[in-house]
């Protein structure tokens, strides 16, 4: 099992490193290398998950580095203190490992045939295909991991991948500046996590989970020795790795990334979105759970982060007009509704919807792909009536939408149930209420987007018609598992999915009833608004009529509330304010002191300078004058003796 595990990982890497040295002008091989590669990582990881929930479980790691202390060396007979790099299988490992690579498996065929269609053989193709393996062997390394170390230098990879990927089509300005605001955001959340990183090693000595755990357990140590503000150490070392999270899975306030990474090609949007890069901040939060449940006041960052995230981004995805932009909104809010379920101490609850949600949200990025590369454009306000034109994209983005949206018996009603009973009982009333208005938000913006895609006449400029099979198939594959996927963990199964991820620490949730159908009541509610808003146009509600009685709210979540002019107007003034403070010490302070003391040189020369004035007789002079003034001095000198 272990040479599997190793193969899983290895495969991606072997297909970026062959289409980077050998196959990168054949543009048709460099697909199939990674389509191949992926699929077989993908066989793989479906044997490694039977294994696992057959019992199995295995660990492989080797000795990366071993550091010494000052003045000590292996030959005195110091041990040192071991590095180590390794991976392993276990229950979360092997669920995710199923989910990255059915994802990525799926979204690198579908990209076969959107680059071929949108781009007409782009030239970076197989530049975009090394790429993919490289993002997902990043993110494969990031699930396998057993230490902290390993699962940081992934973490990296995935946000250089990811930066490469956004900005693929670099000659838009649109898509490097995209890349780049990507980059330095999700970079300011892994100083964090870096500080995290180097508290547990300089405290609790080890980066190894087990190691760590053990610790947690416990419950003493120097990992909980008071320390700022009186919290223990460990709480600073989880608001670390948070913080690393935070930005990786575009929390508030890192969320501002997110929705401009739309400017990558659609497949990019569906695995950077789906089950890649932003899931690996839940997954962290996930993998570390130990570490964060032993300090609660940790617990409740997350709780609190997360249940506003949802809400915050929810606001912004109601009126959105860019198909894209508003399921990246929809994924900001979703990822806050699992560090909400997190923070409420349910990590089957949070690992559950991540789930669903990979293969929902792919399946609705990629019938978006559908759509964009029919109408040549984002706008949904140029769409409309294409039911009849896309009948296979309509029936796939009909599933996608009514999962994410908890219509009921469909993958994401069964996985959002599970949040908000967590969130119930947490027993904190603000956080319930953050959890439940997220459900009508998801609602009304999802099916806003489809009544203005798929009802109604068309208002676009071009004649639309169904995608090719090659893009076609993999939306009907991944309907499949976005319907019915969440079954697993309903009660219909006996909370399967819980049971496999929990072991004995499971416990049947109790009292869900009524908060399922509060849920469903506003679910629905969300749908029906929309379609009279959206798909009847009623006069009474008309989208002009509402937006235009609300003041300045329209205009306001049109601009997501001002964060990003915000940020930019606290950078502009902090990096010009400073700049301005350096000029002035530079000019006045530095400069003055430099040019004084050159003034007092130049003075000091001009006056000797006419000591050189090449003239014998002055040259007599001055020594006449000097032998002079040193009798006079001895005199003075004897005198004083003699006194």
């Amino acid at each position: 099992m272990q040479a599997q595990l190793w193969t899983i990982l290895g495969l991606p890497l072997m297909a970026f490193v062959v289409i980077v040295f050998f196959t990168r002008r054949s543009k048709d091989l460099s697909s199939f290398v990674a389509i191949g590669a992926m699929f077989g990582s993908m066989l793989l990881a479906y044997a490694t998950f039977i294994q696992v929930a057959g019992g199995a479980r295995a660990v492989s790691e080797f000795e990366w580095l071993r550091l010494f202390p000052a003045g000590a060396s292996e030959a005195a007979g110091e041990s040192g203190t071991a590095l180590r790099l390794g991976i392993q299988a276990d229950p979360l490992t092997a669920l995710m490992l199923v989910v990255v690579t059915t994802v990525s498996f799926l979204v690198q065929v579908y990209s076969r045939g959107y680059m071929v269609e949108h781009g007409h053989k782009d030239p970076g193709f197989s530049r975009f295909f090394a790429y993919l393996s490289l993002f997902t062997f990043s993110m494969l390394g990031l699930v396998l991991a057993n230490n902290l170390l390993f699962l940081f230098i992934s973490w990296e990879l995935v946000g250089l991948s990811s930066y490469l990927l956004i900005g693929f089509w670099y000659q838009k300005p649109e898509a490097w500046i995209a890349a780049k605001k990507a980059f330095i955001t999700t970079r300011i959340g892994d100083i964090g996590f870096l500080i995290g990183l180097l508290i547990l090693w300089n405290v609790g000595g080890s980066l190894q989970f087990t190691d760590l755990f053990e610790q947690a357990d416990l419950r003493s140590g120097a990992l909980f020795n008071a320390s700022l503000l009186g919290q223990p150490v460990l709480f600073w070392a989880c608001l670390g790795l948070f913080a690393g999270a935070v930005g990786k899975s575009g929390q508030f306030p890192l969320h501002v990334w997110l929705p401009d990474a739309m400017e990558g090609p659609t497949p990019v949007s569906a695995l950077i979105h789906a089950a890649t890069m932003v899931a690996a901040g839940v997954y962290l939060v996930a993998r570390t759970f130990p570490l964060f449940e032993a300090v609660p006041q940790a617990l409740s960052v997350v709780a609190f982060i997360g249940g506003f995230t949802a809400i915050f981004a929810g606001t912004m995805g109601l009126v959105n007009n860019d198909m894209k932009r508003v399921m990246a909104f929809s994924t900001v809010s979703q990822l806050g509704y699992m560090m909400l379920a997190l923070g409420a101490g349910s990590i089957a609850a949070a690992m559950f919807h991540l789930f669903t949600h990979a293969f929902f949200k792919a399946l609705l990025f990629l019938s978006a792909g559908s759509v964009i590369h029919a109408t040549e454009t984002n706008d949904v306000r140029e769409m409309g009536g294409l039911r009849r034109k896309m009948p296979i994209t309509f029936a796939t983005m009909l599933i996608g939408s009514l999962s994410l949206a908890g219509f009921p018996l469909l993958s994401g009603f069964w996985s959002k149930d599970e949040i908000l009973v967590a969130a119930s009982e947490n027993a904190n009333v603000v956080l319930f209420a953050f959890a439940m208005l997220t459900v009508f938000l998801t609602a009304f913006y999802t099916f806003r987007m489809f009544f203005l895609t798929f009802a109604g006449a068309y208002r676009g400029h071009h004649h639309p018609h169904e995608s090719p099979p090659v893009m076609t198939v993999p939306l009907i594959l991944l309907a499949i598992p976005a319907a019915a996927v969440g079954l697993w963990g309903s009660p219909w199964m006996g909370f399967g999915f819980q049971r496999f991820l929990e072991g004995d620490r499971f416990r049947e949730p109790v009292g869900s009833t009524p908060v399922m159908l509060t849920s469903v009541v506003l679910g629905l509610a969300g749908i029906g608004l929309a379609y009279a808003m959206y798909g009847m146009r009623q006069p009474a509600i008309n989208p002009r009529t509402v937006g235009a009685r609300s003041g300045g709210l329209y205009t306001l979540l049109l601009n997501r509330w001002y964060v990003d002019e915000l940020y930019m107007w606290i950078l502009d003034k902090l990096a010009i304010g400073t700049g301005a403070v350096l000029a002035a010490f530079d000019r006045q302070v530095l400069d003055g002191a430099i040019n004084a003391l050159a003034e007092l040189w130049r003075g000091l020369g001009s006056g000797l300078r006419g000591l050189q004035s090449g003239r014998v007789q002055n040259y007599g002079l001055y020594l006449f004058g000097g032998v002079a003034a040193i009798a006079f001095a001895l005199l003075v000198a004897q005198g004083g003796m003699a006194r």
